[in-house]
């Protein structure tokens, strides 16, 4: 199979700029789908799904984990006694 070139130099990457080898917009998507709780394997199926680019479950594994430090302070930071919280109930009559 031959790969088609772009002679003229009028292919525009999507994802990446031409001569950037940094992906920081789509490492905070990735680590926002892990902050919601996808798994690895979701987020790498929804990457594809939204910009046709393969990536695995090991390199969304290997982007989350930078961010490890943070959840492991917010994980051990200290809780209140009381957390107040306020209970709702709509009732609507016609």
């Amino acid at each position: 199979m031959k790969v088609p070139r772009d002679r003229n130099g009028e292919y525009e990457p999507q994802i990446i700029g031409k001569y950037s080898r940094n992906a920081d917009g789509m490492e905070e998507k990735i680590l926002g789908l892990y902050a919601c709780g996808m798994s690895q394997r979701d987020i790498s199926e929804q990457i594809k799904s939204l910009y046709d680019v393969d990536i695995s479950p090991e390199l969304v594994s290997k982007i989350s984990e930078k961010i490890m430090p943070e959840v492991t302070v917010w994980q051990n930071r200290p809780l209140e006694a009381v957390y107040p919280f306020v209970f709702l109930d709509p009732v609507c009559q016609l």
